[in-house]
């Protein structure tokens, strides 16, 4: 009933190796490895584009930045104050005159309106005017 132990060896090796609860253990951790570094791989990408949406962000606030401190430059002197009140408030200093352009189109498109719902006004009477 003694074996040698070279051929002791090599069965036991083989028993280990061939059990089908090692070979389960062994395919459940390399899947669990391999959905890991896929899920890993995942979360790269989604952070390299947070990364480069951040960056074009950035590059926006700081054109932005440059924008605003070029006003606040601007306002800084006597010219630049008086040159941002015209742009935003319809003001003249004294002697000056001050001329607001109103477009035709606009005034066209507001009396069309006006026409247009005076004379559903008018066909909605018509009806209510043959129903008595």
């Amino acid at each position: 009933m003694l074996t040698s132990m070279p051929q002791f060896q090599r069965d036991h090796n083989k028993s280990i190796l061939a059990h089908p609860f090692i070979a389960f253990v062994s395919v459940a951790l390399a899947l669990l490895l391999f959905v890991s570094v896929v899920n890993m791989i995942e979360k790269k990408r989604g952070a390299q584009e947070a990364l480069v949406d951040y960056r074009n962000e950035y590059t926006s606030l700081e054109q932005q930045n440059a924008e605003i401190q070029i006003s606040l430059d601007n306002l800084t002197t006597e010219k630049g104050r008086e040159r941002e009140i015209r742009k935003r408030f319809p003001v003249a200093q004294k002697g000056e005159e001050l001329i607001v352009i109103v477009e035709n189109a606009v005034l066209l498109d507001d009396q069309q309106s006006v026409t247009d719902s005076s004379k559903e006004k008018s066909f909605w009477n018509f009806f209510k005017f043959n129903k008595r």
